[in-house]
């Protein structure tokens, strides 16, 4: 990395699964004095999740995971996911799936620096065939734009 120059990472916690960050890097990151959310609609986070998941015969692996977190996630949520999952609702699944995420990144991406440092940054599409592309493009435009307005 060149620390001469802005580092942009996503902000996860000290575990991504079971991989652990390296200590320095996560205190890195938590000690950031700006941070950007960013902002897709949920219809688009919906559809992109659903296009890349909602695969035939993937239904098994989707169970699993919904069984994984089935403790964190709670009976009703669990229950509800695994009816629309039966029931081939990829998109209701998808929608349940990213409202309990979003608030638990709500909740670790305010800790500990409150809410004055976080900069929503709004993309409008996730684009179809190359999304990370897409998305990275407008992000990189926005945080650019929002940068020298708050430097």
């Amino acid at each position: 990395f060149d620390t001469s120059r802005p580092i942009f990472v996503e902000d996860e916690g000290s575990h991504i699964g079971s991989v652990q960050v390296p200590s320095q890097l996560f205190s890195a990151m938590r000690a950031a004095t700006r941070v950007f959310r960013v902002e897709v609609s949920m219809e688009c986070r919906v559809n992109h999740l659903v296009a890349t998941y909602a695969k035939p015969g993937k239904e098994d692996d989707i169970l699993a995971a919904l069984d994984r977190i089935a403790r964190r996630f709670g009976p009703e949520r669990l229950a509800k996911s695994k009816t629309a999952l039966n029931e081939g609702d990829f998109a209701s699944v998808a929608r349940i799936l990213l409202e309990y995420y979003d608030r638990r990144y709500e909740k670790h991406l305010t800790k500990g620096r409150g809410r004055s440092a976080i900069l929503p940054v709004s993309v409008s599409t996730v684009g179809r065939g190359a999304p990370s592309a897409t998305l990275f493009r407008a992000l990189a435009e926005e945080i650019r734009r929002r940068t020298y307005a708050y430097a």
